[in-house]
């Protein structure tokens, strides 16, 4: 069975279920029914056999009963023709999943070496080492702070001086 949420795969199923059905071209013939009503009847081309019979009974539409046999005909007799392009759409499918997921590799690979590449480019040398992009910050802090004596210094001085 189809899966339902797939309308390319119900078709598909519908288009060959109707060519298991009916594996040859149908044709219409016109008639007028025994209540003297116009009638239409799809029949097998090949043996000539009555597949099916449109008539009038409970119609509320304006359409006639060969227009219904027609439109039955007609898809009928482009079944194949439908069942070609289902199998082209799936194929396309396939192939623009394959390259969807191939293109969402590249992309990703892309963003790995441009991470990299960023990396890289936060290292910091510094007289032949090389500093890590936090060690270089805690460097240029230390640099930009320029911390004064602490408490303890002061009063060391202050002592020195008295002495």
């Amino acid at each position: 069975m189809a899966d339902p949420t797939d309308h390319l795969a119900t078709v598909r199923a519908a288009l060959d279920l109707m060519l298991r059905v009916w594996p040859g071209s149908l044709g219409v013939r016109g008639y007028v029914d025994e209540t003297g009503n116009d009638a239409a009847a799809v029949i097998d081309v090949a043996t000539g056999e009555t597949i099916a019979t449109c008539d009038n009974e409970d119609r509320d539409d304006h359409a006639t009963p060969v227009e219904d046999a027609r439109a039955i005909v007609a898809l009928r007799n482009a079944a194949p023709a439908i069942a070609a392009l289902a199998d082209e759409c799936e194929r396309l499918r396939r192939e623009s999943r394959t390259w969807f997921r191939a293109e969402a590799e590249r992309q990703a690979a892309r963003a790995d070496a441009a991470e990299a590449e960023l990396a890289q480019a936060r290292v910091h040398r510094c007289g032949g080492i090389v500093l890590s992009a936090e060690d270089a910050d805690r460097i240029a802090a230390l640099l930009e702070e320029q911390p004064g004596p602490t408490p303890a210094m002061v009063a060391l001085f202050d002592k020195a001086k008295e002495e």
